[in-house]
């Protein structure tokens, strides 16, 4: 089979710790914006009494200076009560502000003590520890809020001082030491927050002087120097939070004005410029402190609330959700940049509307309501997954003439168990079509199936339930060789156009007609291959010119940030995202026959994990083309060595492995839907596939004579839990479950347990299996049909109406034949007769003095 050419590009970049490429981006794609996305405010955690201090790591585990609590704590990312906060260090006093080194070692103004402290990142394993937290610096009187540079040294908002001071890192080293202290700038009036950028430039929340400032790095050599403070934007109460972005922004907690502002770079050339500081997210009173994740989201430290709360600025995280339950409501930020009418708002899911996300009432954009510039208005959105994983969505404005003002990506995980069954029904699909070598395939929430026709140079789509009706994607755009391809939250399709050097998004608003050119190498030599986007809509990349993964940053594209650069990949092509983030990537060629690897998220992408290469029957994992993954962390492999589908499970950290289905001829891809079938495409047959996993088998015995075991027994089906949360067979108040029909039986060989009543329920683990083996044995004659049905929570179906899983039985059975003997038994005679005979087999007849005829007298077979 045709196939494109992977050689590599002679140029490659050098593998460092985390580096930005720029990309070339159309014009077309940086249109003026009518409406802006301000943000999303969510609480997390909880049992906080003035929490204020707050950090945040790579894996956006927060840090919170729990004033009142007299204690330090952090809660893990997506933690929405006290249950999930646990307690760092110890022995301190009025806690207020914490910041993190990038080691993962966090620094406290310990403010009640009037000392500096840090916690190793080895003393976070132990709880309420005091023995390892170490003080730093001293002359500290009232210490407010930290900062750390990237070399370490440490920068203190020294408040009853009315100083800004900085701890050097070789200063560190000596417990209470404040001959190695310095003072920066000056002229401050009770500081309360203070931020470091990349460049070494301190800002600080000048609380009492109703101003935000910048220490410029060169002002920092001459101490107490406040001719070179400057002044930012303008129009603040008691700020009294700071941080500062990568690209120069600085967000404030407005202590005062009960509002959390952005002073974006551009505004900091004018000093106290009030006019373009903006407002993030609501409900805020007494803010005082602020962090920002590598996202942009803000963290704040809402203390006349005693909580800590969110903002989400790039997407809307809706976090977990149990399957068939509904999140509180999430309120959506807006502000109009120009005079606009609105139409009715949107909430998608993979661009279909009303499915998991719903637009509920009390928001103010509303169909038919008018904004000028500078207005606001809200969106009330709820989540409610129809499946377990990740669901990509999306929210919209519209204007009056249905034309999309803004989108922002929106995302939660759906928790429950899920079930699917082996053996399945594979069914081909748009089987008339004539594909010409297709390499990937991504489904959308309504089933409908898109197809990157590789050497066809084109996109297909093929509409559900039939796939009989194709529209071709791109309104005649050019594509060269699209191979990889996935679905944002809107419906969008992206491609990895693998002969033209550059991703495209083919939009769904007007038909999936429009292409935009979303990122292209300068250099030419960039070859995306597999491509999927997360929660965010940051795209994932498998460079295989480059042999590296990247990270296409939402929004605008306009940046790719690499990750796992030190890891050597060799020829990444299909990649996949679990529900967590982490990477899964079909590395072609890896060690001489290929491997899966998986990049961890937690960390930043930094830690990679190799999964097993070994199958039954003695067979290798063997040039693994692209990859899938389901809720419950299973990863499906298009083995193009083997031709076979492989599963790798998750159990025991990814080091078992099974075959799924085999028969395939150069298998390209492996893709999923939300009910767990399986999509591949079969490229030698130039055919895609569906393994419909999510339906119940049917069963076909052979006929059987009533009372006898069919040959074909025992008939084996397979259960699996493909949902990320216990399955469980509910106890019956009387028999047994599964129930089985009459005729068949079941088989000493199943693992699935029978249970009984007033037995312990069964439990089917999220990514394991048990197995149902079922015998026919026929105690009538005719045909016959029964069933064998599971009755269970799947899908988190309970009491009164749990859900039944029926697999459909058949078969026949056979009645035995009666003997019929003529002439009768009992009956006499003294001349030859013939006797006839309906029991199958030789029979042999005796005379009347019970022995066997002889001289010749015939022996009868009936």
């Amino acid at each position: 089979m045709a196939r494109r050419n992977h050689s590599h590009h002679s140029i490659h970049f050098s593998l460092l710790a985390i580096f930005t490429l720029l990309f070339t981006l159309s014009a077309a794609s940086l249109p003026a914006q009518t409406v802006q996305f301000s943000g999303t405010t969510v609480p997390l955690g909880g049992g906080f009494i003035l929490p204020s201090g707050v950090a945040v790591d790579a894996s956006k585990n927060v840090y919170v200076g729990d004033y009142n609590n007299n204690a330090v704590k952090v809660m893990p990312a997506g933690c929405t009560s006290s249950s999930c906060t646990s307690t760092l260090g110890g022995g301190f006093t009025n806690p207020d502000g914490v910041a993190l080194d990038a080691s993962g070692n966090l620094y406290v103004a310990d403010y009640g003590n009037n000392l500096v402290k840090e916690i190793p990142v080895s003393c976070m394993t132990g709880a309420n520890n005091a023995g390892c937290v170490t003080t730093l610096g001293g002359g500290f009187n009232g210490p407010a809020r930290v900062a750390v540079d990237a070399s370490g040294n440490v920068y203190v908002a020294d408040r009853s001082n009315n100083l800004v001071k900085e701890i050097p890192i070789g200063c560190i080293t000596g417990a209470n030491n404040a001959s190695c202290v310095t003072t920066l700038g000056g002229g401050f009036y009770f500081p309360d927050g203070v931020a470091v950028d990349a460049s070494g430039n301190v800002y600080v929340a000048d609380a009492f002087n109703h101003a935000v400032k910048e220490i410029p790095v060169s002002c920092i050599a001459g101490a107490n120097n406040a001719s070179c403070v400057t002044t930012l934007g303008g129009g603040f109460s008691v700020p009294a939070g700071v941080a500062v972005d990568a690209s120069g922004n600085v967000y404030v907690g407005d202590y005062g004005n009960n509002s959390v502002n952005e002073i974006p770079a551009t505004c900091i050339a004018g000093a106290n410029n009030a006019s373009c500081v903006t407002t993030h997210g609501g409900g805020f009173y007494q803010p005082t402190c602020v962090a920002l994740d590598a996202g942009g989201n803000i963290y704040v430290g809402d203390t006349g609330n005693n909580a800590v709360k969110e903002i989400m600025l790039q997407s809307v995280n809706f976090f977990s959700v149990p399957v068939a339950s509904t999140s509180t409501i999430y309120t959506l930020n807006f502000t109009f940049n120009a005079a606009t009418t609105l139409g009715a708002p949107t909430a998608l899911t993979l661009g279909a509307p009303s499915l998991n996300y719903a637009v509920v009432p009390g928001g103010t954009c509303a169909s038919g309501s008018s904004f000028t510039a500078g207005q606001s208005c809200t969106l009330n959105v709820t989540y409610t997954p129809t499946h377990p994983g990740q669901r990509l969505g999306a929210a919209q404005l519209l204007d009056a003439s249905n034309n999309i003002l803004v989108s922002v990506p929106i995302h939660g995980i759906g928790t429950g168990p899920q079930v699917v069954f082996g053996p399945f029904q594979t069914i081909q699909l748009a089987s008339s079509f004539a594909f010409n070598s297709p390499g990937f395939a991504a489904v959308d929430a309504q089933g409908n199936l898109f197809v990157a026709d590789t050497s066809n140079n084109q996109i297909e789509e093929f509409l559900a339930p039939n796939y009989t009706t194709v529209n071709i994607l791109g309104g005649g755009y050019t594509f060269s060789a699209p191979y990889g391809l996935a679905l944002d939250g809107a419906g969008n399709v992206f491609v990895a156009d693998w002969g033209n050097n550059q991703l495209e998004e083919i939009f769904a608003a007007g038909n999936y007609t429009n292409v935009q050119v979303v990122a292209s190498s300068m250099s030419g030599n960039w070859a995306p291959d597999g491509v999927a986007v997360d929660g965010n809509g940051n795209l994932f990349v498998a460079d295989d010119s480059n042999l590296q993964i990247d990270v296409v940053m939402a929004p605008g594209y306009t940046t790719v940030q690499q990750i796992a650069t030190g890891f050597a990949f060799s020829n990444p092509y299909g990649l996949a995202l679990d529900s967590s983030g982490n990477v899964f990537v079909a590395d072609y060629d890896k060690g001489g026959t290929g491997q899966v690897e998986e990049i961890l998220k937690a960390g930043g992408y930094s830690q990679v994990n190799a999964l097993t290469t070994v199958l039954p029957n003695g067979l290798t994992l063997g040039f693994p083309w692209a990859v899938a993954v389901d809720a419950a962390g299973d990863v499906f492999v298009a083995d193009s060595n083997n031709n076979t589908v492989d599963v790798i499970l998750p159990a025991g950290g990814y080091t078992t492995a099974q075959v799924v289905d085999s028969g395939f001829t150069y298998i390209e891809s492996v893709s999923l839907d939300a009910s767990g079938n399986l999509y591949v495409v079969d490229s030698g047959n130039n055919a895609v596939d569906q393994l419909a996993l999510a339906t119940p088998p049917t069963l076909n015995y052979l006929p059987t004579a009533v009372g006898s075991l069919s040959t074909d027994s025992p008939k084996t089906v397979l259960v699996a839990n493909d949902g990320n949360s216990p399955l469980t067979v509910e106890v019956p108040a009387s028999g047994y479950n599964p129930s089985i029909s009459y005729n068949w039986l079941w088989d000493n060989t199943s693992t699935c347990v029978d249970v009984g009543s007033g037995s312990p329920a069964y439990l089917l683990a999220p990514g394991t299996t048990c197995s149902m083996a079922i015998d026919f044995e026929p105690q009538v004659a005719g045909i016959l049909s029964g069933s064998a049905v599971i009755t269970d929570n799947n899908l988190n179906a309970i009491a009164p109406n749990f859900a039944q899983q029926t697999i459909l039985l058949n078969g026949q059975g056979l009645q035995t034949a009666t003997p019929v003997i003529s002439p009768a038994a009992g009956n006499y005679f003294n001349t030859n007769i013939t006797i006839t005979d309906s029991t199958p087999g030789a029979v042999i007849y005796y005379t009347t003095d019970g022995t066997i005829p002889t001289n010749g007298s015939p022996v009868y077979a009936g």
